[in-house]
């Protein structure tokens, strides 16, 4: 079975605001179980009657094996003759840890389990290494149906929109990323520049930090590396109704006008450095 993990965003308006101060951009994290080694044995996964091992894989190290194992106190309690075991792939990116992934079941390793982002669902699907799940769905309607109608139905659309080759499907929607970005009134009060609004434009954004900087010493957002892509990518293409790819998921669009636009915006930030009221640092 496979577990997919996915990042999504709807492009806004670019006078949309860049609400990155004290906003919450939620970015969707899809999940999936999709069979490839079927290691378990008998019942219908709602009865607590099957039995077996079921090996889980994900981006990680050894030191969070813990972690996971401790997730699973739940499922055992339910499922007591199922043992699930966790096992990291310490690869440098989710592209990496797909193409690994990908690699290792096409050469016969067998894994249950796959925790991925969005990067490596269509990639995974598409390479014939995971088993659909739609006859598995079908047998335990009643329990997916409860776990999909808490979960924002967005979700299942773009799981199987953009991680199923063939329509079928590959995926279950796992969870959310929420991408947050905190605000210090303090700061803002004390240069005596108002809050973000909903009109704010890029000129709008700048002329707060410049005068941020000017007034209070301090930066209207800094983004290190550890904020890549969310804070120094998507935010500029999106408010300027661009995106890396297009609505289908399959033709890249950096070289857009919009996309074109917001990096040369953003270029003009970094060349102007502390002196426009920024902090960056694109890796």
């Amino acid at each position: 079975m496979g577990f997919i993990e996915a990042a999504s965003g709807t492009p806004v308006s670019r006078r949309g605001m860049l609400q990155m101060m004290g906003a919450v951009a939620a970015i969707p994290a899809m999940g999936g179980l999709a069979a490839c080694s079927g290691s378990s044995s008998g019942g219908s996964g709602g009865n607590g009657s099957g039995s077996g091992e079921l090996s889980l894989a994900y981006l990680g190290d050894a030191t969070q094996q813990k972690a996971f194992n401790d997730l699973f106190g739940a499922f055992n309690k339910a499922h007591p003759n199922i043992t699930i075991t966790a096992n990291g792939i310490a690869a440098k990116d989710w592209a990496t840890f797909a193409n690994t992934i990908s690699t290792q079941l096409a050469g016969g390793k067998k894994y249950d389990i796959i925790d991925v982002a969005t990067e490596g669902q269509l990639l995974m699907s598409s390479k014939d290494v995971l088993a659909p799940l739609d006859d598995f769905i079908a047998k335990d309607k009643a329990i997916v149906d409860a776990y999909y109608a808490g979960i924002d139905p967005h979700l299942r659309e773009w799981t199987k929109k953009y991680g199923s080759p063939d329509g079928k499907t590959y995926f279950i929607p796992g969870g959310y990323n929420s991408m947050v970005m905190y605000c210090n009134t303090e700061v803002f009060a004390k240069a005596g520049v108002d809050l973000p609004a909903s009109d704010w434009t890029w000129d709008d954004f700048k002329a707060a930090g410049l005068k941020l900087k000017e007034k209070a010493g301090a930066f209207i957002i800094s983004t290190g590396d550890g904020a890549f892509p969310f804070g120094q990518i998507m935010p500029w293409l999106l408010t300027n109704g661009a995106s890396t790819l297009d609505a289908d998921w399959k033709t890249p669009t950096y070289n857009s006008p919009g996309a074109v636009e917001a990096a040369s915006f953003v270029k003009e930030l970094i060349d102007a450095g502390p002196n426009a009221g920024t902090d960056f640092d694109l890796p």
